[in-house]
């Protein structure tokens, strides 16, 4: 504890020992010049302002310091782990206090990971006093399935002794909040049509809508959370032509899907994320704009015959590959990382060029529209909207589940994700509270 402030009682050179540490085997030869501020054993901080860093010192100048190692953090930390904050002075005997300042943000990067975490120093005791934000990460809304679970905020290790927790009244511990469970199935819509060579074989599947994150951090960003999409709808199926054709297609989200060209074709291509590698292979004449949106899988363009190509990528999270053993032309255009990233492999005669510039295209997530006319003047055109698709719940508040999205007409909603915990060893710690906290301990 501190050394006592000016009164009757008096202090001893060992009780100064006692306080900042020193030689173990107290003797004549330990002396008060040994105790300067900002030298070896008293640390230069406000509570020590009394006592001199040089010259004339005095007992009388230590009442009321103190020779606890204390740490003030005040900025954004991520996945803070106490022992690294104070170094080589963590097996130190002397008393330890971690302050987090009112600007401090410790948070975790996922949801595996623990926001702050502290164990017991096998030196003297540790005391952590939050007048920050300690936050959890968010958790993940649900693609098909239930909701992530939120991020833990802090995790107190057991050790030899009970560590000290002081929420004072602006400090904020929460964990995460549970991301929403999807959406259930809608009914699906087939799709069969074509004519002279050209045909159409899919279905749009009638998904039900993703879940909303929950609220806390995803990476280095914070988010309230957010509500769950209406429906998330998915084509899947073959594109297949040996005679002539002028194509258009805009499917917003796809599964496996091919088109498959040994006749002629000009196809302009619009793509938003896929769920699996989507095939375009040529043999024929093919002329081709695909427009590809940030995607979670492989955009593969494969041509033996001849090709003019244009591939747009408008975002930074696209994967493109492109194989010629045919004649072509190649042009690969927008975001630097996607068009530097994007790979070729050239075993015939093509020309490849590479154009850094800004490609605004987003995809309608409504619907999905294909419009087709064959040489011989048949033509057709659609738009496919799935119906029943279940809308996907809200992620939830810090220290709260995600809700469960609502049911489809051929299938029932997910569950949403349980909330991360606001303090995992709740038994390892002598606590105080006079601020918030949201999210359940164990």
């Amino acid at each position: 504890m501190p050394l006592p402030c000016p009164g009757p009682a008096p202090i001893s050179l060992l009780d100064i020992q006692n306080e900042f540490g020193g030689d173990p085997f107290f003797n004549s030869y330990t002396r008060i010049d040994e105790y300067y501020r900002g030298g070896q054993y008293v640390e230069n901080n406000e509570t020590n302002s009394r006592i001199p860093t040089s010259g004339q010192i005095s007992f009388a100048d230590f009442f009321c310091s103190s020779g606890e190692i204390v740490v003030f953090l005040d900025g954004k930390y991520e996945n803070l782990i106490v022992s690294n904050v104070f170094g080589t002075l963590w097996s130190s005997v002397r008393r330890k206090k971690l302050i987090l300042g009112s600007n401090a943000i410790v948070y975790s990067s996922n949801a595996s990971k623990y926001a702050l975490t502290a164990s017991s120093p096998s030196g003297g005791p540790l005391t952590i006093e939050n007048r920050g934000k300690i936050i959890g990460a968010s958790g993940s809304g649900g693609n098909g399935g239930v909701g992530g679970n939120g991020g833990n905020a802090i995790r107190f290790n057991s050790g030899n002794q009970k560590i000290t927790f002081i929420n004072t009244s602006g400090g904020l511990v929460a964990g995460g909040g549970g991301g929403g469970g999807a959406g259930g199935k809608g009914t699906d819509v087939r799709i069969s049509s074509g004519a002279s060579g050209f045909g159409i074989n899919g279905t749009v599947i009638a998904y039900g809508g993703s879940g909303g994150s929950g609220a806390g951090y995803i990476g280095a960003n914070y988010t309230d959370g957010t509500s769950g999409t209406s429906s998330n709808p998915e084509f899947t199926g073959q594109f297949t032509n040996s005679y002539g054709v002028n194509l258009y297609a805009s499917l917003a989200r796809l599964g496996a899907t091919q088109v498959t060209n040994s006749g002629s074709m000009n196809l302009n291509f619009f793509t938003g994320e896929f769920s699996s590698a989507i095939q375009i292979s040529n043999s024929g004449g093919l002329n081709v704009d695909w427009y590809i949106a940030n995607n979670t899988s492989v955009a593969n363009l494969s041509n033996s015959g001849s090709m003019n190509a244009n591939l747009y990528l408008p975002g930074p999270n696209i994967f493109a590959t492109v194989s010629n053993s045919g004649t072509a032309n190649i042009d690969i255009r927008g975001n630097v990382t996607a068009v530097n990233s994007t790979r070729v492999s050239n075993s015939g005669a093509a020309t490849i060029n590479r154009y850094y510039e800004t490609i605004t295209y987003s995809p309608r997530v409504d619907s999905y529209y294909i419009r087709y006319n064959l040489q011989n003047g048949y033509r057709e055109e659609f738009t496919i909207i799935p119906s029943g698709a279940g809308r996907g719940g809200s992620g939830g508040y810090l220290g709260e589940p995600g809700r469960r999205g609502n049911d489809g007409t051929t299938s029932t909603g997910f569950n949403g994700g349980a909330p991360g915990f606001s303090i995992d060893g709740i038994n390892n710690i002598i606590g105080s509270n006079s601020g918030t906290i949201y999210g359940p301990t164990k």
